[in-house]
């Protein structure tokens, strides 16, 4: 969607006008401009379209009437609640908030908060995350969710107020909930002008005239290196313990400089080795190959570091290890954050771009394309692959595990597109590289190859094909992991697609069971793969309000998970409107029972 294309949805809870390169946004959502589901909605999907819209440079958001925004909806929480006492509608709404406040800290163009009356917690939450924030002198500012009973944690906010306005501020402000003036808030940096009310507007016109003028690579770029500093310290939510390092498999016979650290891979083939590697490097000049000193006093070369594979450290592993450059969108990408992950590893990029084939800026923005791809944004993840390898081959090698991680990584995403025919032939081109290579690692791009390939067979319907092959690496592999998941879910859908339905439900169960086993961080990446088999079978077998179950919470967690444009969203929502229209072909009158 682009901001004036005919078909752009009209908004029922915002005002939106463009003015040449500047957009305005006004909340309007009713008394208060509480921030409901649908104002969140709506704010995510236009700031999505601005995010690919290039001739927006400035965003405006105000907020209509006496105040700029009383906060969430808390009526809606309890209606929610009410209608859905398991709460994961609640669950989905508050994944709702947190995409929100990605996707505006994100956006490339410059975004100001226009505050006036009062900002009260959500609403407040939600203008930290803009650019610059300019507020009428008669504005109030405050957090009363202690007092609400609540804990701050609308849209993920704390960590970026505290980086906005310092943990003493944030600290005195929640645990009083007194309300501050706008001029206190000036003070605190929680605002960055103080005007009268009756010259708000232009003094909002006045900073967004010149900064819709300028460069607009130079503004993004600095959005991007000032949003990398500020997050560089600080820790991420649900992510891995900052000590935490993903480091290079040692190559057999190979001597090399040490490489970045592996990046995680994601559905429906490859994902990150996790690995510890501890390197005790003493340099000993510049001129010269450092040295390692080894316990026993004896020195060997540093660059053949010795490994403690899936061991977690602990405290006094910390201050061994050096925090790598690309850590932080690693984390926020295994959180499931894809947005942020994008944008920091953005961020990693460009701040590094000036180093000539720098091996973290390449990793960087091998990580960014994933993030892409877990959002939905397919294209655009095939073309920043495209323009990736050659770099990759020329830097790390062609036949290096890294370049062929990263050509794996591109065939999953041109399958998504539909160009079956192409990611079976580079999938098989992988398989036959990883074959010639030595490691663990060259074992598990090779499994990801043979992924990739069933998942190619299966689309384009040889199922046949597809069955034996899945047969064959399952019989090869006795790991409980994620590739094993992905064989099964494999097998399960060439199963399905030959109509021996009791057989690939049996084989999805054994998925669930697996599924079930693993941790939220291995298993993430393929949410709802599972429900989607079941009900691919169960339909099969006749059971329609079974199959239509399984369907709705497939399609209810990919949306919560990947969003709405994400390949297993649209996979779950074509599943539902295949079942609603059997559905209304075999009874009309919906009277009739289905199973």
């Amino acid at each position: 969607m682009t901001l004036t294309a005919p078909d752009a949805p009209a908004f029922t809870a915002l005002d939106v006008r463009r003015d040449g390169a500047v957009l305005h946004v006004q909340l309007c959502s009713g008394p208060g401009n509480v921030l409901t589901a649908e104002c969140i909605r709506e704010l995510t999907t236009l700031l999505s379209a601005v995010r690919d819209e290039s001739e927006v440079r400035v965003v405006i958001l105000a907020g209509a009437g006496d105040d700029f925004c009383l906060g969430g909806d808390r009526r809606g929480i309890t209606a929610s609640l009410q209608a859905d006492p398991s709460g994961a509608a609640l669950r989905a709404s508050t994944q709702g908030a947190r995409e929100l406040c990605e996707v505006l800290e994100a956006l490339p163009a410059v975004t100001i908060a226009r505050l006036h009356g009062r900002v009260v917690g959500a609403g407040l939450a939600l203008a930290a995350f803009t650019d610059l924030r300019i507020a009428a002198t008669t504005c109030q500012l405050r957090l009363p969710e202690i007092g609400l009973g609540m804990a701050p944690a609308w849209g993920g906010a704390l960590g970026r107020l505290i980086s906005e306005a310092g943990a003493a501020r944030i600290r005195e402000l929640l645990l009083t909930g007194a309300p501050v003036d706008a001029a206190a808030a000036g003070r605190m940096s929680l605002v960055h002008k103080v005007c009268g009310e009756e010259d708000l507007d232009a003094e909002v016109e006045a900073w967004a005239r010149p900064l819709s003028r300028w460069p607009q690579q130079a503004v993004a770029t600095t959005k991007l290196m000032l949003r990398a500093h500020a997050g560089r310290d600080r820790l991420v939510d649900g992510a891995p313990s900052t000590h935490s390092s993903w480091q290079r498999w040692p190559q057999p016979g190979r001597r090399r400089l040490p490489g970045p650290p592996r990046w995680p891979g994601r559905g429906p083939w490859l994902s990150a080795v996790r690995t510890h590697a501890r390197l005790r490097v003493r340099h000993r000049g510049m001129g010269r190959t450092p040295s390692c000193t080894l316990p026993s006093g004896r020195t060997r070369h540093p660059y053949a570091p010795r490994m403690r594979l899936f061991r977690s450290r602990g405290r006094a592993d910390a201050s061994q290890v050096t925090r790598s450059p690309v850590s932080q969108a690693t984390a926020l990408y295994m959180a499931g954050r894809y947005v942020a992950a994008e944008a920091e590893a953005r961020a990693v990029a460009a701040a590094r771009s000036w180093r000539p084939d720098d091996q973290y800026a390449l990793v960087a923005s091998s990580i960014a394309a994933l993030a892409m791809s877990a959002q939905g944004r397919q294209a655009e993840a095939a073309a920043a692959y495209d323009v990736l390898l050659p770099d990759f081959g020329r830097v790390f090698g062609a036949e290096d595990p890294q370049t062929l991680k990263l050509r794996s990584d591109r065939a999953r995403v041109i399958a998504m597109l539909g160009r079956h025919a192409e990611s079976e032939a580079e999938c098989a081109a992988v398989g036959r590289g990883a074959a010639t290579g030595a490691g663990p690692e060259m074992l598990l791009v090779a499994v990801a190859a043979r992924i990739g390939l069933i998942f190619a067979l299966n689309a384009q319907g040889r199922h046949v094909q597809a069955e034996e092959l899945a047969r064959e690496a399952l019989g090869a592999r006795h790991e409980a992991d994620r590739f094993t998941l992905l064989l099964r879910l494999g097998l399960a859908r060439s199963l399905n697609g030959q109509a021996r339905h009791e057989a690939a439900l049996a084989e999805a169960e054994r998925a669930d069971d697996l599924f079930r086993s693993l941790s939220e961080e291995e298993r993430r990446s393929e949410t709802g793969a599972v429900e989607l088999a079941m009900a691919t079978a169960v339909l099969g077998l006749g059971r329609r309000n079974e199959a239509r179950t399984w369907a709705a919470a497939a399609h209810e967690a990919c949306l919560v998970c990947f969003g709405p444009d994400h390949y297993y969203t649209a996979e779950a929502r074509a599943l539902l409107d295949r079942i609603d229209g059997d559905r209304t072909a075999a009874d009309p009158l919906g009277a009739a029972p289905l199973d």
